[in-house]
């Protein structure tokens, strides 16, 4: 079996089902990720540059 793990940012599946991911992996499923955004970091704080 096949499993797409859709994601905003690159660590957002690891925070949020990693040990669920894991699991399917283990279980030999082949696991791809899709991350819909550029990589840059979320932040509230309108000092920080958010590429960095």
């Amino acid at each position: 079996m096949n499993v797409l793990v859709v994601q905003a940012h690159p660590d957002d599946a690891d925070i949020h089902i990693g040990g669920t991911v894991a699991k399917w992996a283990a279980d030999g499923c082949e696991v791809y990720y899709l991350t819909v955004t550029d990589g840059s970091k979320g932040t509230y704080d309108p000092e920080m540059d958010p590429r960095s």
